[in-house]
């Protein structure tokens, strides 16, 4: 249970300040629509994704329809 509450508060904060980020800077929002469009920086947030998705899936493979399920399908 301390693995699943530490990941809810790392995808929790790290959602409300990417989100946040994105919405309070216009500069921010253009920047991030014009890398969407660069296939390199595609590749790389593909292999960052993985990064940090695969230890939470590897630590925390619980797949039940409660927030426990949730915390691994985030991942």
């Amino acid at each position: 249970m301390e693995t699943s509450i530490f990941f809810l508060k790392f995808y929790g904060y790290f959602f409300f300040l990417f989100a946040g980020a994105l919405l309070i800077s216009k500069k921010g929002m253009k920047v991030m629509i014009a890398a969407s469009k660069d296939e390199t920086h595609i590749m790389f947030t593909g292999m960052l994704s993985l990064i940090i998705g695969l230890p939470v899936i590897i630590l925390h493979n619980i797949w039940t329809f409660d927030v426990l399920g949730f915390v691994t399908f985030i991942g």
